[in-house]
């Protein structure tokens, strides 16, 4: 903006221009930033577990009265059975051939029928059997109880609350000259002379 004052004297006219200063202003709008997580639930599950064994039965059987039976034993005791079995027969048959051969020496002292006589003997031998007795074979059973074993299940709950948060950003206000003010002064026409 510019003012004129006009004065005139004499003849004389002074002009006087004044230019106004100017003033800028910088502004920045204050900012309201605004942060926020959500809440978060982490749930985390064990499952139960149930493990059961089964009940077992154990069985055993024994043979060894059946077995003794038919003359079948185990190798100690089928020793023993034997040699007395064999003890018994030798002594026998021992016996025989002596009953025998005092047969056979009666033909030297005249018998004649004792060769048909042993020979009729050993034709007419008689074989004896009966039907075995077999012993039933002995079992016996044992229940071997199960376990039962049970491991509970869990839940885990993990809660993470959510979150705001706030954050200013300050506005400001700078103001500035950007233009000083001015005062021009001219004369024009004669001059004025002053004496005091």
């Amino acid at each position: 903006m510019i003012a004129e004052v006009d004065i005139e004297v004499a003849g004389l006219r002074i002009e006087i221009d004044q230019v106004f200063g100017k003033l800028g202003l910088v502004q920045t709008i204050p900012f309201l930033r605004l942060e926020h997580t959500y809440p978060q639930i982490k749930l985390r599950i064990d499952d139960p577990v149930l493990t059961v064994k089964l009940d077992q039965v154990e069985l055993s059987i024994d043979y060894e009265e059946c077995w003794a039976d038919l003359n079948m034993y185990k190798p100690l005791e089928f020793s023993r059975v034997n040699a007395y079995q064999a003890r018994e027969k030798t002594q026998k048959e021992i016996a025989q051939i002596a009953s025998e051969g005092d047969r056979l020496a009666a033909l030297e002292s005249g018998e004649v029928d004792a060769m048909a006589a042993i020979a009729r003997e050993k034709g007419m031998e008689q074989v004896d059997f009966e039907l075995a007795h077999l012993s039933l074979p002995q079992i016996k059973a044992q229940v071997i109880e199960g376990e039962k074993f049970f491991q509970k299940g869990n839940v885990q709950l993990e809660h993470t609350p959510g979150d705001v948060r706030l954050k200013l950003q300050k506005g400001s206000v700078r103001m500035y000259l950007s233009r000083y003010p001015e005062l021009h002064i001219r004369t024009i026409g004669e001059h004025l002379n002053i004496v005091g």
